[in-house]
């Protein structure tokens, strides 16, 4: 069966007596359907951290993804483990003596097993076997490979590769997750198979959490409040305090630990990079030193929940803001209704956002124009 001579574009009537935010073109001629089925086999999944294709890893893989560091460098290799108040600490400290380790991790801090301190059945701890701390060099491969299955054999397929800096605490030690079910090789972001429920936006297993497939919100307008051709040092950011004392340099120190070019326009970076600018960097701390020499550390939460914040503190504030509020496209899932795992799966452009043409998708198309 074939269809031939229609348009390329088509508008469908919604003929219902209330209107259904949740309706697309692709759901009413149910097209939706069948896309969700070709995404789900024959995409490839992109990594919402970084950007980079996602594939699964195998104990090899992940050897030779470690090696690639220049030589010398040292890492530790650890596997978390799932730990609930209802399991006995001591019987899991003494099966992991029994596997030959010495060494764990708690909340971030090290312990050799027979100085580990008492866990409390009411608080929650994360919990890594330290399986062993290495060298990399092409002459420690051995070595390196059966660590590695050890470790993914105690993390049920995940495992950790620790970076001990000797400059930062080791709480604050970055760690990078390896896994053998779908994960991105250069952050080790993982994430479970995908299937064709989990592009719908009409279930709880595709959806954006935030905004429960609507893909829009309250909050406030990027387009007012950034310049995409200008770079950040340009002063692309309209909010930001660029000609105070503190402005450029705190932003230096985030471009510089995340890894943004402060010198290329804003519409130049990935998404990712726009992300940790717009809505934080979760609780990570950031070393700057201001013009005195005085070095301070700080955390950075991102512009919006910033300003957000900032209004609620301040009714001056609220109403000098005001024009910058208006209804915008979901923060977390940029407007594509669906969980960061689904709504990174296909190239690296946002094809699933086209697809999802609703009334206010088509409002802000023709504002741009």
């Amino acid at each position: 069966e074939r269809i031939e001579g229609l348009a390329p574009a088509i508008a469908i009537e919604q003929k219902t007596v209330a209107h259904n935010p949740r309706s697309t073109v692709g759901t009413v001629t149910e097209i939706y359907d069948y896309l969700r089925v070709l995404m789900a086999r024959l995409a490839t999944p992109y990594c919402p951290e970084c950007d980079n294709p996602v594939s699964t890893q195998t104990a090899v893989d992940i050897t030779n993804h470690l090696l690639d560091f220049p030589e010398g460098t040292r890492l530790v290799l650890a596997a978390p483990l799932h730990w609930q108040p209802t399991i006995d600490p001591d019987n899991l400290w003494q099966d992991l003596r029994t596997s030959g380790l010495v060494r764990v991790r708690i909340n971030g801090k090290m312990y050799t097993l027979d100085d580990v301190p008492r866990l409390s059945s009411t608080a929650s701890y994360d919990i890594e076997a330290v399986v062993d701390r290495i060298t990399i060099s092409e002459a420690n491969r051995s070595r390196i490979a059966d660590s590695v299955e050890l470790a993914l054999s105690l993390g049920t397929g995940v495992m950790l590769a620790i970076d001990p800096d000797s400059d930062e605490d080791e709480t604050r030690w970055k760690v990078v997750r390896h896994s053998q079910l779908l994960a991105c090789r250069k952050c080790g972001y993982s994430m479970q198979t995908l299937t064709p429920h989990s592009f719908s936006f009409n279930s709880p297993l595709g959806w954006c959490p935030d905004c429960e497939g609507i893909g829009t919100q309250t909050g406030t307008s990027p387009a007012l409040l950034i310049d995409p051709g200008m770079s950040l040092n340009e002063g692309a950011i309209r909010m930001w305090p660029i000609a105070s004392e503190l402005g450029p340099v705190m932003l230096h120190s985030i471009c510089k630990a995340t890894s943004i070019p402060a010198d290329v326009p804003v519409e130049k970076l990935t998404s990712g990079q726009r992300r940790m600018l717009l809505y934080g960097t979760d609780d990570r701390w950031f070393r700057a030193t201001n013009a005195k020499g005085v070095e301070f550390e700080f955390q950075w939460k991102g512009l919006f929940p910033t300003l957000e914040q900032a209004t609620r503190l301040s009714p001056q504030l609220r109403q000098k803001l005001a024009p910058f509020v208006a209804e915008v496209a979901c923060a977390a899932c940029d407007g594509s209704r669906l969980n960061r795992d689904g709504h990174f799966k296909n190239s690296q452009r946002n094809f699933l956002s086209a697809i999802f043409c609703n009334e206010y998708s088509l409002q802000q198309s023709r504002r741009r124009l």
